[in-house]
């Protein structure tokens, strides 16, 4: 938030004016009586005060008034919320890796009727769903359900791939899985779900999001690269009732220039779950990659000056560590030594 008082000292506006700005509350400034005009007022000002001067409208309110907030009072909302996002935690770890095999059951479902149009199901708070067709079921199954197990599916993680049995007072439940959710753009209000029929076996068709982690711990992305996430998620094919909810994968080696494409991502799969076959010509596309910035680039040149500065440093110790070794292994000249017979023969 912005510091009204630096504002004051370089700014050309208002006090009013810069308060708007920063988003502080101005307070109002009450004006409180002396206790001997207020002698015969009851503590709790039950009574009407006749006498307009005496006090300004709405300021009883402000006499028992608390303004600053005991410690007792915020710790029980935030530790509410600590143990919301401790149980999300678990569950996303939990989840991590794969599904749980339990398998929900809606038993809130009724056949779609000419009736039931949009504004008549929002009334109720009912949404239409569709489960589609394949293969021996040649037409699709119109269906009505609640609105808030549309939200819930929105919401949670791996709603998108998570299994349910859909009971609408047929012989057999449905086993379906989420294919989409058509959301109004204007007022955020889903409007309708379609679902797919889930026959183990078969291949099924489950989105799974993909989620990055070790961010913290990619070198080029600590100098000032940005992380580019050019796919979110994944269509795939399975066979299994068992599959990942979620594709999680480790920047800790991501580089300029070495993305994670497609084709990793597709050995990274387990036995049974597939891509689909609209990314049969893209396996060679960057799910997630970095893109240079201006620091990166500024941040780079700096470090390969630095590196430069650091081998002609080398360079010149390492030739003057030769230079020694070379003058110390020279041979030194030997002294002559004179015969002495030679001597004497020179004498005679």
């Amino acid at each position: 938030m912005l510091n009204p008082r630096n504002l004051y000292r370089f700014s050309k506006f208002s006090r009013s004016s810069i308060k708007t700005l920063t988003m502080t509350p101005s307070r109002s400034v009450i004006y409180f009586e002396p206790d001997e005009k207020l002698a015969g007022l009851d503590p709790d000002f039950s009574k009407k005060i006749t006498d307009e001067d005496s006090l300004l409208p709405g300021a009883e309110k402000y006499l028992s008034k608390t303004y600053g907030v005991h410690r007792d009072w915020i710790i029980p909302k935030v530790s509410n919320s600590l143990d919301l996002y401790a149980k999300k935690v678990r569950e996303h770890m939990l989840r991590r890796q794969y599904l749980p095999a339990e398998i929900q059951v809606n038993n809130d479902l009724r056949l779609r009727q000419p009736g039931d149009t949009i504004e008549e199901l929002k009334k109720n708070s009912e949404l239409p769903i569709v489960v589609l067709k394949r293969d021996e079921w040649s037409k699709d199954l119109h269906l009505v359900g609640k609105k808030k197990f549309i939200i819930h599916l929105a919401r949670t993680d791996a709603g998108y791939c998570k299994q349910f049995e859909f009971n609408y007072g047929s012989e057999e439940p449905i086993r379906v899985v989420l294919h989409d959710i058509n959301i109004n753009p204007m007022q955020r209000y889903p409007m309708k779900a379609s679902f797919n029929r889930f026959i183990p076996g078969r291949p099924n068709p489950i989105r799974v999001p993909i989620v990055p982690y070790n961010e913290n711990q990619c070198h080029d992305r600590m100098l000032g690269a940005n992380v580019h996430h050019v796919v979110n998620e994944l269509d795939l094919w399975t066979y299994s009732e068992i599959y990942p909810p979620q594709i999680h994968l480790d920047l800790s080696h991501l580089t300029v220039k070495e993305s994670i494409k497609l084709g990793d991502v597709e050995k990274m799969l387990p036995h049974g779950v597939y891509l689909h076959r609209k990314y049969n010509h893209r396996l060679y596309q960057a799910v997630i990659k970095l893109e240079e910035t201006k620091l990166f680039r500024g941040k780079m040149a700096i470090k390969k000056h630095r590196e430069q500065e650091f081998l002609a440093k080398k360079r010149e110790i390492e030739l003057a560590d030769a230079l020694k070794g070379s003058r110390k292994n020279e041979k030194k000249p030997r002294k002559k030594i004179q015969n002495p017979l030679h001597k004497s023969k020179s004498l005679e």
